[in-house]
Parts: structure tokens; C-alpha cells; sequence
């Protein structure tokens, strides 16, 4: 189960870019992780930005992008509007 705290800054790690950050939970999104920011409204170089430097809307974004990896990892395969590729 997936959960978006309205404090939920504190799940993401700073100190790391926004592609190695989502990266992180899905090792086999390889090259798909640019594509998979593109969905989220992530474009063109923001994938390098680093996690602290995100406003709170692209935290949001990137937090819930997150929370569809894991939900995708975890074998729910009811997708929703931004799983379609």
C-alpha cells in the first residue's frame, strides 16, 4: 500500500538528482526512468536537479511517481492514466 503523507519531504533523500532518486526503487526502469519523469511533468534537463532544490508540487510529483514503481514492483497491475506508455 502506498501512502503520500502531506509531510512527505522526509521520504525524499537529498543530496541526489531527481533520476537517480527514482532510480533508486526501480532498477529495472533503466533508460525508461527519463520517460518515466516525462510523464510526471519532468522535463528535459530536471531529472538532473537535485531532491532538495524541488518545489513542493515537482516533490509531489516525483513522491507519487515513486509510490507507482513500488505499487508496479509489488504486482498490483491495475493501471492507472499515468502507467499507460
Amino acid at each position: 500500500m502506498g501512502y503520500l503523507a502531506q509531510d512527505h519531504r522526509e521520504g525524499i533523500a537529498n543530496g541526489t538528482n531527481v533520476a537517480d532518486w527514482l532510480h533508486s526503487f526501480d532498477h529495472t526502469a533503466g533508460t525508461r526512468t527519463s520517460g518515466l519523469l516525462g510523464k510526471m511533468l519532468f522535463k528535459g534537463d530536471e531529472g538532473k536537479k537535485t531532491t532538495d532544490a524541488l518545489s513542493g508540487r515537482r516533490s509531489v510529483r516525483l513522491f507519487s511517481r515513486m509510490l507507482m514503481l513500488t505499487r508496479q514492483r509489488a504486482g498490483f497491475d491495475e493501471p492507472t492514466p499515468l502507467d499507460l506508455e
